[in-house]
């Protein structure tokens, strides 16, 4: 649980399950800030030991923490389950995901010295060198994801990293980077756990020179301030109200279960997740009834429990959030078609929430206008692709959009049109680890994964030599 304190959220060291409340899954006493600069001091000394180990060697020790980690996947699964919610499969597949990100920048070849200039009597090349002390503020939805999408180019570079887990999901974090730490050098990698007074003490500590953080825009607002004072570079994943346009030739009957699961994987808590969903007006109908028996369908409850498809929302401010934006849109017209409501039963004890679909609303309706973040659909009609890119492009957010036609072509030329970072065609929200993700427009800036995921953790220094 948090408390609310002026400006910041003060995290409970207890951590409960959210599909029970009154379940306790563990304890992560929070940090202060003299615990914050004792890490970031002990980085420093890591820095210097990590920073000097042969690419060669950061590869195995990178090995290393794969094979540890895989060692205790049904451990960390499980805890993993226990304190965000989503089912035990997807818990699964996360460890996995971030198995295979370690795996992947271990393999990485990426060039450490290149020559721009050699002409006998001058010579100009560049280097890539680590920064130092990394800063890494994680999410509750995807922690041990995003965890690794941070942490596993950063060591890779040579860097340090202290890890700040959010305040709903540290448990399976601080043990993973328990066991990472154990296959590095004494220091080079270290957890800080606590809200967001602790991430604060992180960001704006001038011993941190590279900070990454996945978090909302008003986090990225301050994380920017905090960092401006010691001129730490910044890379911000902050989220996105992301839009999934659906035109009337596709084949409803092969492609609902991946249009739909675009909104609703893990509970709908995914930043790329498809928070507005705009159909063709002849398919709009069809539609709109078969995603309501969908949602009708759906087997929600503990992710401990078999075939469950949906568990709870994460926490109290979150499912407080969803269901004010729900309210707020049925006030200004909307309709609400399936859904909508507390769980009752034994499952009043947990943060269940039947996903609310609605439908009648505008852009400007705050359902559609504002990142849910959570188990609520607005379904909106729309004539041509041009009023379809017009409605999608109208947002703030930009970090991934969806579109599915039955003609690929077709489908790839308005996906050229939409503003966002990421764009799906005709396929579920995949990520694919090789290529660059990252958001524009108030989504941040910088990018992880792939070649240059890695670059974000590297400065360069060039040498002109005569």
């Amino acid at each position: 649980m948090t408390v609310r304190k002026g400006d910041i959220y003060i995290a409970s060291s207890i951590v409960r399950n959210p599909a029970d409340r009154r379940e306790v899954v563990g304890f992560a006493p929070p940090a202060g800030r003299g615990d914050v600069e004792a890490a970031v001091g002990r980085a420093e000394r890591g820095f210097g030991r990590w920073s000097s180990v042969s690419l060669a060697d950061r590869r195995k020790g990178l090995h290393a923490i794969a094979d540890s980690w895989e060692a205790e996947t049904p451990a960390l699964a499980h805890t993993l389950t226990l304190e965000v919610g989503k089912p035990l499969v997807e818990a699964k597949a996360e460890v996995a995901g971030a198995i295979a990100t370690l795996r992947y920048y271990a393999h990485m070849d990426a060039p450490g010295h290149v020559t721009t200039r050699d002409d006998g009597d001058a010579q100009t090349f560049y280097e890539r060198e680590p920064y130092g002390v990394c800063g890494l503020v994680l999410p509750w939805n995807y922690p041990l994801a995003m965890l690794t999408w941070k942490m596993a180019p950063a060591l890779l570079a040579g860097n340090s990293v202290v890890v700040k887990p959010s305040e709903h999901a540290p448990l399976t974090v601080a043990a993973a980077v328990g066991m990472a730490a154990r296959q590095l050098p004494e220091y080079a990698a270290g957890v800080v756990c606590g809200g967001d007074d602790v991430g604060a003490w992180l960001v704006g500590n001038p011993g941190v020179a590279r900070v990454a953080v996945t978090g909302s825009p008003g986090t990225g607002r301050k994380v920017m301030a905090l960092a401006a004072k010691h001129a730490a570079k910044v890379t911000l994943e902050l989220g996105g109200n992301d839009p999934l346009i659906v035109m009337d030739d596709v084949n409803l009957d092969a492609r609902f279960e991946p249009i739909f699961w675009a909104s609703l994987r893990n509970c709908g808590q995914v930043c790329v997740a498809a928070k507005r969903v705009y159909v063709q007006e002849n398919l709009y109908k069809k539609f709109v009834k078969r995603y309501v028996q969908r949602v009708k369908a759906l087997k929600i409850g503990s992710g401990l429990e078999p075939r469950v498809e949906l568990g709870p929302v994460n926490n109290e401010y979150q499912l407080r959030k969803v269901r004010s934006l729900v309210s707020r849109s049925l006030e200004s017209g909307g309709k609400l078609e399936a859904g909508g409501r507390r769980l009752p039963g034994s499952m009043r004890y947990g943060l269940f929430y039947e996903p609310a679909v609605v439908t009648g609303l505008g852009n400007d309706s705050p359902l559609v206008k504002e990142e849910q973040f959570g188990p609520a659909v607005p379904i909106l009609p729309f004539e041509d692709v041009e009023e379809a890119v017009g409605l999608a492009n109208d947002c703030g957010l930009a970090l991934g959009a969806t579109v599915w036609s039955g003609k690929r072509e077709r489908a790839l030329e308005i996906a050229r049109q939409l503003e966002a970072g990421v764009v799906w065609v005709n396929s579920p929200l995949a990520v694919d680890i090789t290529a660059p993700f990252g958001g524009c427009k108030g989504s941040g800036f910088g990018r992880e994964l792939g070649v240059m995921g890695l670059y974000e953790y590297t400065a360069t220094k060039s040498y002109v030599l005569r």
